[in-house]
């Protein structure tokens, strides 16, 4: 039986509709003020300053630090003056998005990655700061058309992308293999798939290992989702020369199977 590809497993759970079209705002430059306010106080302002942009793949991903730390420190008390954090913010004005991807309009296609975010993140708590980066909380952009925007913000994590297994000593890969099969036994109990471990989406720090990162693609309760997760995992951890190995038994084992036959 033929497995449904990523996008086709998700596509029918979208509305229909058209897409949004991509549009660069300058409100997201470098050096720009950033100010979002709380969920549940909009009185509560806080302002960021942008440091650089991380990613715009879909949703706009800058790297900013908090500038007013008195005003908010009670509510937010991680939020100190200076800190660098992630802010995803899911604005449906600016998004690179595949056609093949979703049928729905742009406002619910960022309505519906930022929910997957924020409730990846809230199922797998028990990961946050160790490999996955800690939840810094919900708020809301308001842009100057009026219309108010979601946004997360995340703890930094300054790391390299992941490279390779092959790239790590002994005691790196005891600790990528400790980490991973953590990851999945977390996942598997909260019934959370990523459905994005790309390069990109991995990150290796000498000190503390493996962190994942953007859970805008998470699926819940899906097994096949899962699978994918647990097989790319599972090859993340198999240094190169084990994998050609297996692949020459299992290719030896089939062409004895078709002698034989």
């Amino acid at each position: 039986m033929k497995l449904p590809t990523l996008c086709q497993h998700r596509q029918k759970n979208f509305p229909p509709g058209g897409l949004g079209k991509q549009i660069i705002h300058s409100a997201y430059s470098v050096g720009s003020c950033l100010t979002f306010h709380a969920c549940t106080n909009d009185n509560l302002s806080i302002s960021a300053s942008i440091i650089k942009e991380i990613s715009s793949r879909r949703s706009r991903t800058l790297l900013v630090t908090i500038l007013n730390e008195a005003s908010i420190l009670e509510s937010f008390p991680w939020l100190t003056s200076d800190t660098l954090v992630v802010a995803k913010i899911y604005d449906p004005r600016y998004y690179t998005v595949r056609g093949d991807e979703w049928t729905g309009s742009s406002s619910t296609y960022m309505k519906y990655l930022y929910n997957n975010e924020v409730t990846a993140y809230r199922r797998i708590a028990s990961l946050q700061g160790e490999i996955v980066p800690s939840f810094r909380g919900e708020f809301a952009y308001h842009p100057a058309t009026g219309e108010v925007v979601d946004l997360i913000l995340l703890e930094y994590i300054s790391a390299p992308p992941f490279q390779s297994i092959d790239c790590l000593g002994r005691d790196e890969r005891k600790r990528l293999k400790e980490q991973s099969d953590t990851f999945l036994d977390v996942l598997r109990s909260c019934s959370v798939s990523h459905n994005d471990l790309c390069r990109e989406n991995l990150l290796w720090d000498s000190r503390t290992g493996l962190w994942v990162l953007d859970f805008d693609d998470a699926t819940f309760d899906d097994e096949l989702g899962f699978v994918r997760d647990e097989t790319y995992i599972r090859l993340l951890v198999t240094p190169l020369e084990e994998l050609r190995t297996a692949a020459a038994n299992a290719l030896a084992t089939a062409c004895l199977s078709v002698e034989s036959g």
